[in-house]
């Protein structure tokens, strides 16, 4: 699943983009209700009998060449992706 940062893990390029997009997303039906932190919802699926493999952002998988962009494509860091499995679930072999 993906997730979406809070603030306070977000760098001034990153907020400037929610500030820009974030609206334009709720006003068609997609609003960005829930930011979590990697421990925090490594916290809520661990509730929810599911346990984390692990959290992968964009720098791990993308081209380090594609950072030094300078153009609107530009990744960011703004959400990342978490890897569970049910609890007690064998590994699955890549």
């Amino acid at each position: 699943m993906d997730y979406m940062l809070p603030k306070e893990l977000r760098d001034a390029a990153v907020q400037q983009y929610v500030d820009a997009v974030a609206s334009f997303a709720a006003e068609h039906g997609e609003p960005w209700q829930t930011f979590l932190t990697p421990d925090g919802l490594t916290a809520l699926l661990s509730g929810c009998g599911f346990e984390l493999v692990e959290h992968v952002c964009q720098h791990e998988k993308l081209d380090a060449a594609m950072w030094d962009r300078q153009d609107t494509l530009a990744p960011l860091d703004l959400s990342r992706i978490a890897h569970a499995r049910t609890r007690g679930q064998d590994a699955i072999a890549d």
